[in-house]
């Protein structure tokens, strides 16, 4: 009787720990916030730094959009300019040398445009807009492979609970079959060494409930890095009725769903306008082989300190010599003489106002293989763009096929796993009643016992496996996340 209070007594302690931790948890759960696949996918895309920067790239290109449009329009630029000479120097109104100080003010406004550039111009418009669509694309595909990896884990999770709770549920049945093999030791019906085999499969299942319990932990610390939350944060996700979690409906074989996919997965439509974008930068680069016609004009004004203009007149006596009868002598002669006076700032603007226009023509002669060599660079880039986009649908295509095998494989497996458990339950309650009746050791009801627990798992596994299989399908076929 030492070594079955010792095994009690060990047990006894088991089953506390295991209702503290369950009151523990359940504490938590109570408290936290039970997070849904949509808020899950919600979340990670509202937080994911690459979407973020995806954001910016279109942003760029939006930017780089605006800018090619605006160089169809004449640019205006204005010069100001100001400054002050000492000693010798020339005054800018009059062109004459002066030995005083000089200070002075000019400003200018010029403005051109391009009138025609080959198509260049054009072209980069019709580009800048198909590289905005481009990155939209990229950031929606993008998304949408966030929202797979985000069911990915979710479903891992579910999968995790379930199998904890499938290990809870062999504990207890363990834990009342060495109650029950306990009173028949006790009314001598069993020897004593019954009880040792039942105390190594209660001491699996326990095992079995810690590993469980890591695994779930694991999935959702992945799941939390990826949305991201907190590592300390209290987590738990909504689990919907296992008969709600149902797989999706697939009656689409390869060639319907890989022409879907191609017609309107983003990255499809966004690799076929990356071939588009770089065929409009041929076009601008052989622009460079033809002449390019610019207008232009210019308005400028300056100001000098000694600037004058006339402020009246004034009456000034002269003197002029004459010879009368071989006599000179001196007369005096008045004259009318201007008089001068500072000139206005804004006045010597409007005097010295000066305005031209002007036309050019620029045309290319030799350029040391400079624009040849730009052409052949754009026209491998649409080359390799296009094995780059065949490259892409072949993956894709090899992507569906693999996930359409892996469905049916997951299926079979999901049928073969359910009829195991059946029969192994079946196997199990007889092996039961054979114990019960004397018939059977406790070897073999151990054993009947893990042979059942092992296809019960493998059914749960084989079922959450279809559930994500189907789940990747409904992605090629662009359909709404969800678990339901």
């Amino acid at each position: 009787m030492h070594i079955k209070d010792s095994f009690s007594k060990v047990i006894m302690v088991k089953k506390i720990l295991i209702l503290l931790m369950g009151v523990v948890a359940l504490g938590f759960t109570s408290y936290s916030q039970k997070w849904t696949l949509l808020k899950c996918v919600e979340v990670a895309r509202q937080n994911s730094l690459a979407l973020k920067q995806n954001q910016v790239l279109i942003e760029r290109n939006r930017i780089a959009l605006i800018q090619s449009q605006h160089n169809l329009y004449p640019n205006l630029s204005s010069n100001l300019n100001y400054r002050i000479n000492f000693g010798r120097t020339i005054d800018p109104t009059t062109n004459d040398f002066e030995n005083q100080s000089i200070s002075q003010n000019s400003l200018s406004f010029s403005t051109g445009m391009v009138l025609y550039n080959g198509g260049a111009l054009k072209n980069s418009i019709s580009q800048s807009k198909v590289n905005v669509e481009t990155a939209q694309l990229d950031a929606e595909q993008f998304s949408n492979d966030l929202a797979l990896t985000v069911v990915q884990f979710y479903i891992a999770i579910l999968f995790a609970e379930e199998r904890l709770d499938n290990a809870r549920i062999q504990l207890q049945t363990t834990t009342e079959q060495l109650n029950q093999v306990d009173k028949l030791i006790a009314a001598g019906a069993r020897p004593e060494g019954d009880r040792l085999e039942i105390l190594a499969q209660q001491a699996r299942d326990e095992q079995a409930i810690i590993t469980n319990q890591n695994a779930v932990n694991a999935n959702k610390l992945g799941l939390k890095q990826l949305l991201p939350l907190p590592t300390e944060e209290n987590f738990e996700i909504d689990r919907p009725a296992p008969d709600a979690i149902q797989p999706s409906f697939i009656e689409e074989n390869l060639n319907a769903i890989y022409n879907y996919a191609v017609d309107h997965r983003a990255d499809m439509k966004s690799g076929d306008l990356k071939i588009k974008s770089s065929e409009l930068g041929v076009k601008i680069q052989k622009a460079n082989y033809i002449p390019t016609l610019t207008l232009g004009g210019s308005l400028s004004s300056l100001y000098s300190s000694l600037g004058r203009r006339i402020t009246g007149t004034q009456t000034v006596k002269s003197p002029v010599t004459v010879e009368f009868n071989g006599q000179q002598t001196t007369l005096g002669i008045f004259n009318e003489s201007p008089t001068f006076g500072k000139n206005p700032y804004f006045k010597q603007l409007d005097q010295n106002l000066g305005y031209g226009i002007g036309a050019g023509v620029s045309i290319p002669i030799y350029n040391n293989y400079r624009a040849r060599g730009l052409v052949r660079n754009a026209e491998l880039t649409v080359e390799a763009n296009k094995l780059s986009f065949e490259q892409s649908k072949q993956t894709l295509k090899n992507n569906i096929q693999t996930a359409l095998n892996d469905y049916e494989a997951a299926k079979k497996t999901y049928e073969a796993a359910r009829r195991s458990a059946a029969a192994s339950q079946l196997a199990y309650n007889n092996m039961k009643a054979k114990y019960d009746l004397g018939s059977a050791n406790t070897f073999e009801l151990v054993s009947s016992k893990n042979r059942w627990d092992i296809a019960k798992v493998e059914e749960i596994l084989g079922r959450y496996e279809v559930i994500f299989r189907s789940k990747v399908i409904d992605y090629y076929l662009g359909r709404p996340v969800n678990i339901n």
